[in-house]
């Protein structure tokens, strides 16, 4: 139980209160369904109860009520998610922004072990493993909360290619920092950025020091950094008029491109045309297979933001 008392959820707010959308319909134990709900109520979690969340959500239908916590047997979730296309299932997720946590109660459900990896990227890692309600459930309740936090941090990427960093925020916003519009182009040279991490269950980024000690951001500064650089849901077509003019110069095909990158061609074409909004490690990719750093095709023309290079994820329809 004290593992409950610490949570904290910001969203969904009503008279004061923390209202929590949960579904657990596809919960296939009658008990654990209810066990479940019982948890969260005991963590001080006024619940709003849907049994709705599949069907819509694989619906396409944008009705949902943003931020639901999916409860759900694994195999359930990776059935549902091996109907999707993965870029529909991004899509989707980017839209209606639930977290799923996957109970792992059956042998079926230990054989979809196997696909969380991508199940959980193509989440944007909005998924917790329950093995055994009892032991894990508050830990996936807190990261759970922590999710559906929009401040909140989930991921930090180190670049070994580029030596920077991405960052990634609950609500879908990330971005490539660059130290100086944080004021900290002095600091960097001291901090180790392959150790970043997500501290304080994404409140703050933590790195290590060269001495050992710990330098901390604050997530929400961090955050109104890259906000304040590019308004939500802007990308900016230069990005790909850049990898145009970089492919046609080093005399290759898309085709041939996307051999070298193993991205789908029909993607590249979207890229360079302002119409498909790319990943950081996907456009890494790109720009490593035509030579050039991730930093050379961020914005740099007038009118684009500078000191951040930063891709806000759009709605579904605007890039996949």
């Amino acid at each position: 139980m004290a593992g409950l008392e610490n949570i904290r959820l910001k969203t969904n707010r009503r008279r004061g209160m923390a209202i929590l959308s949960v579904d657990v319909s596809a919960v296939g134990d009658r008990a654990i369904r209810k066990y479940l709900l019982t948890r969260i109520g005991e963590a001080g979690r006024l619940c709003r109860s849907l049994d709705s969340f599949w069907g819509s959500f694989t619906g396409r239908s944008y009705g949902l009520p943003a931020g639901v916590l999916v409860l759900a047997d694994l195999s359930t979730i990776s059935r549902h998610y091996s109907r999707f296309r993965p870029h529909e299932w991004v899509a989707s997720v980017r839209e209606a922004r639930p977290f799923f946590v996957g109970l792992v109660r059956t042998k079926t459900d230990e054989s979809c072990i196997s696909v969380t990896d991508d199940l959980a990227r193509n989440s944007d890692m909005r998924l917790a493993l329950c093995h055994d309600p009892e032991r894990d459930f508050p830990e996936c309740l807190l990261k759970a909360v922590s999710a559906l936090e929009p401040d909140s941090l989930i991921d930090v990427r180190y670049s070994r290619l580029t030596r920077q960093l991405w960052v990634q925020f609950s609500d879908g916003l990330f971005g490539l920092v660059l130290w100086g519009a944080l004021g900290l182009q002095n600091e960097v040279h001291n901090l180790m950025l392959q150790t970043a991490t997500v501290g304080n269950k994404g409140a703050t980024l933590e790195i290590l020091g060269e001495e050992g000690d710990v330098f901390t951001i604050d997530a929400r500064s961090l955050r109104n950094v890259l906000a304040a650089s590019c308004p939500p849901g802007v990308f900016s077509a230069g990005v790909g008029g850049r990898v145009r003019s970089a492919r046609i110069k080093a005399g290759i095909s898309q085709k041939e491109l996307a051999t070298k990158t193993g991205i789908h061609q029909t993607r590249i074409s979207r890229l360079e045309r302002g119409r498909h909004h790319p990943r950081p490690y996907t456009l890494e990719r790109v720009a490593a297979a035509l030579g050039y750093t991730m930093t050379e095709f961020s914005p740099k023309d007038e009118g684009e933001p500078m000191g951040v290079s930063l891709f806000h994820v759009a709605k579904p329809g605007q890039r996949h």
